[in-house]
């Protein structure tokens, strides 16, 4: 016990007495090695035991391992005994060869013997990491196990046998031997040895042949060949002499070649078969790799936002004990005392102060939980990533398998170039996509849900529940779907528009084709026909030339008016040709317009449900909002694709907290304000706002700009100052250069240092700090801010 004391120590996570060990873990002894808070933290069912007992069957299986070597040995002593009994029954005839033999008896004997005494006394030491290690391997949980089955050295006694056979195979007629052959026979069969084949009644110039006789057309002779047809396996079979002059141009082979070839066919089935299993074993090993890596970061991150929770719960207990106070008399109280009590009785709005404390309170906890959401957004790309792990391991590409730690802070990444890091994210994206594509056909199986109960008459029912407070959720429930139900059918809609203009552009490039086709072919033909019409002309010069003599003459004019007939066949022909490439274009023309007012329909509608994804703002007027984005194309060098409006102050909370909470994160916002003076003015920039940054974000596009609807003018931001284009602060509002345009956190206060980072020169500003608000503060009545998709 003393080796096990000295490597048994502490656990080096809690700093606890070891008191378990997990048998499927790792050979890593951190891992393996267990204490109380390990126990509690990683129960694995049947596979972990006390220490004291794990050391109890470690030592009952070397026990038994020490039992069954010593009674393997003892069984092979006694079969050596038997077999000694034996030839000395016929020693006498033959005394030379067993003096031999009782030799090598002796020796042998005396070997198993002094093995068993060794082992007798033998003290095994234990070697904790590997007997715990083989324990692993034979244990089958519920304190039962498997004894390992343990190697014996067979060679000497295989040789002693070997010895004995070629020592007695040339006495083997003689009649005591049969006992000892067999006896020879079944220590082989039970310790699995090879039999050496006998081949002293095998005949070296005869033939080899299977134990079985041929029964085609009643041959009944020995079978010596075999035939083989690969093209047609029935036809293969077994054959004998008379089978092979009968069918002599089969391709026979013979018996022992036959053998070779059913050893190498098996060899490589065998090989076949590991390789698979191996391969296989392979993917589930990365798969439980790749799933054990989810479950570890799932339950420590789960378990840092439970401790955390408990930690707020916790100080929030201790804060209302500690504020709980006894309420007393006012008569009861000391002179300052009184004091305060007549102060704070005196005051219009007697609980602000503690309404203050609390809202403070409030936005520290609004920043508390959004870590906690972003803790729970980094566990759905860990899912994302594992089910393109798996989905790797299925198609044998464990190559490229990413660990689950290596998507960690993907978006708090600097803005240099790294190439993994680009293709993570566009895996990242490819999962997306996927989980987009599950939300189309989510709703259409939803929505095919909901149109069965209103066929059934079912769903007024659900709607007007009797319970009150039932009802009242499922009719928000079903708003909220009927609001999304809107969207999902204008992306949907819009996809399919899409296909169909895309299927109609290809459709007119056809046609186009065809009719370019059919025009060539016109071409072609009044080219013949101009080719004809000068042979004619050559004719005729010749028929002047030689119109002297008259049976030049007559042949030519017979020529003349065979070519006149052609040229009347081919006119003829062109003229139908003609008629019909223009009745096939008459079709095409009207099949490219159809198609045309067709695609112009879609190109309408489409522009339509373009138009739909884009939120107009309530604040801007239609002709400065065309204005505003203007700028921002000309700028950006991209086309406005969508415009969703992410945040609307009357409605998501008109503060920092509510300002964050929609924007972190997000880029290519156009935000806009209204002031209670009347004031409207707004800002963009491509720049990504993040929330704990506190810092500037450089805008190297130099797209950012300010602007006011009320003066009706732009402030571009200015080149050497693009380095300080927005101020990215978690206990700010909106904010803009330098202060340019500053909200503070209640959307009341802030202020404005117009031309300190954006131009404002180019305007006659008599004072740039009240110019965007009308006044010294923000004191904002509104506030809209739209997330632009460019492309």
């Amino acid at each position: 016990m003393s080796s096990i004391e000295l490597e048994a120590k502490n656990c080096t996570l809690h700093q606890l007495e070891i008191l378990a060990v997990d048998l499927k873990a790792p050979k890593e002894k951190k891992e393996k090695f267990l204490c109380v808070k390990c126990l509690i933290e990683r129960v694995d069912g049947n596979y972990i035991v006390l220490l004291k007992e794990g050391l109890e069957m470690i030592q009952e299986m070397k026990n038994k391992c020490k039992l069954q070597v010593m009674t393997d040995t003892q069984q092979q002593l006694e079969n050596i005994k038997n077999l000694q009994s034996s030839v000395s029954e016929i020693n006498k005839l033959f005394s030379d060869v067993f003096g031999k033999l009782q030799n090598n008896f002796d020796e042998n004997i005396n070997s198993n013997q002094q093995e068993i005494e060794c082992k007798e006394k033998t003290i095994e030491d234990l070697n904790l990491d590997q007997d715990f290690e083989t324990l692993s391997n034979y244990y089958k949980g519920n304190f039962v196990y498997d004894t390992p089955k343990q190697q014996i050295d067979i060679e000497s006694f295989k040789s002693l046998m070997d010895s004995i056979q070629s020592q007695l195979s040339w006495m083997s007629n003689a009649q005591q031997f049969s006992q000892i052959f067999e006896s020879i026979k079944k220590i082989q069969t039970s310790y699995q040895m090879e039999q050496t084949v006998s081949r002293k009644g095998i005949d070296k110039h005869k033939t080899l042949s299977l134990g079985q006789t041929c029964n085609n057309n009643d041959h009944g002779l020995e079978i010596i060949m075999i035939y083989l047809n690969e093209n047609e396996s029935d036809q293969s079979g077994l054959a004998c002499s008379r089978c092979i002059q009968q069918y002599p141009r089969r391709e026979y082979i013979t018996i022992e070649d036959a053998n070779i070839k059913w050893k190498e066919f098996k060899r490589q089935q065998n090989q076949m078969i590991t390789n698979y299993n191996n391969n296989r074993f392979a993917k589930f090993t990365s798969a439980i790799k790749s799933i054990q890596q989810l479950k570890d970061i799932y339950n420590q991150t789960l378990s840092d936002i439970i401790q955390q929770l408990e930690r707020k719960r916790i100080m929030n207990k201790d804060m209302s004990q500690t504020n709980q106070t006894i309420v007393e008399e006012i008569y009861e109280l000391h002179e300052q005392e009184i004091q305060k009590v007549v102060e704070i009785l005196s005051l219009k709005d007697k609980h602000l102060k503690l309404r203050k404390e609390q809202e403070n309170q409030d936005q520290i906890d609004s920043i508390f939980y959004q870590n906690l959401k972003q803790n729970l957004e980094n566990l759905m790309k860990y899912d994302l990533l594992t089910k393109h792990n798996l989905l790797r391991i299925q198609n044998q590409n464990q190559l490229n398998e990413q660990k689950v730690d290596q998507i960690i802070d993907i978006d708090e990444k600097g803005q240099t170039i790294d190439i993994n890091l680009f293709i993570k994210k566009f895996e990242l994206q490819d999962e997306y996509i996927s989980i987009l594509d599950d939300a189309f056909n989510f709703y259409r199986m939803l929505q095919s849900d909901m149109d069965d109960l209103q066929n059934k008459g079912k769903l007024s029912q659900i709607l007007n529940s009797e319970e009150e407070t039932q009802s009242q959720i499922i009719q928000q429930q079903y708003q909220a779907f009927q609001k999304n139900s809107s969207k999902m059918k204008v992306f949907i809609t819009a996809e399919e528009n899409y296909k169909q203009l895309v299927a109609l552009s290809d459709e007119l490039n056809q046609k186009k084709q065809s009719q370019q086709l059919i025009q060539t072919q016109v071409d072609e033909q009044n080219k013949q026909i101009e080719t004809l019409n000068q042979q004619l002309e050559l004719l005729k010069q010749e028929n002047t030339k030689y119109k002297d003599e008259e049976s030049k003459k007559e042949e030519s004019i017979k020529q003349i008016e065979t070519l006149n007939q052609q040229i009347e066949l081919l006119k003829q022909e062109n003229t139908k040709n003609q008629q019909d490439a223009e009745g096939k274009l008459t079709i095409k023309d009207q099949e490219i317009q159809t198609a045309q007012q067709k695609y112009t329909q879609l190109q309408q509608e489409h522009n339509q449900y373009k138009e739909n994804l884009r939120e107009q703002p309530k604040l801007l007027s239609a002709q400065f909002c065309t204005e505003v984005c203007k700028q921002i194309e000309d700028k950006t060098k991209k086309s406005i694709r969508c415009s969703l409006l992410i945040y609307q102050a009357t409605r998501d909370g008109m503060n920092y907290t509510g300002f964050w909470n929609k924007i972190n994160g997000k880029s290519n916002l156009l935000i806009l304000f209204k002031s209670k003076s009347g004031n409207i003015f707004g800002a963009f920039s491509p720049c990504q706002w993040i929330q704990n940054k506190d810092d500037y974000v450089q805008d190297d596009t130099l797209s950012s700009f300010l602007f006011t609807q009320t003066h009706n003018q732009f402030y571009p931001l200015k080149e050497a100052n693009k380095a300080n284009a927005i101020y990215s602060y978690s206990s700010y509002g909106p904010t803009f250069g330098g202060h340019d345009l500053y909200i503070g956190t209640d959307f009341q206060s802030g202020s404005s240092s117009l031309g300190t980072t954006y131009q404002c020169d180019q305007y006659q500003i008599p004072d740039a700090t009240i110019h965007l608000f009308g006044q010294a503060t923000p004191n904002l009545e509104e506030c809209e801010i739209f997330e632009l998709i460019l492309k």
